[in-house]
């Protein structure tokens, strides 16, 4: 939850239709499901934003934490060879698994 009271989750979809607003990510990347980031208001009825996050392989959004400015720090696992980086310590995909850590700004966007 950041400190307006909005709560920010993070999961995993195999939903080629999962609500998507402000979204960096909008489609559906297939495979075996993406993760997602979403932003709800602090009264809970509406996205503030979703995204899908992932390639083409299996990812999963498995923890969360929000900084003071409402920016998701998120972490989980993929074994997409595609999966989208910015500015990453490790680039290319490592192997069977890997970790990553990704920082969604508030408004949703990488």
């Amino acid at each position: 939850m950041d400190r307006r009271g909005q709560a920010v989750v993070t999961g995993h979809t195999d939903s080629p239709n999962f609500p998507t607003k402000n979204a960096f990510q909008s489609t559906f990347d297939g495979g075996y499901g993406d993760a997602f980031v979403a932003q709800f208001t602090a009264d809970g009825g509406s996205l503030r934003y979703s995204t899908y996050l992932g390639g083409s392989g299996h990812d999963d959004g498995s923890g969360i934490a929000v900084d003071l400015r409402g920016q998701a720090y998120v972490t989980g696992s993929t074994n997409s060879p595609d999966f989208p980086t910015v500015s990453a310590l490790q680039p290319a995909f490592g192997g069977n698994s890997d970790v990553f850590v990704a920082k969604i700004r508030n408004d949703g966007q990488q």
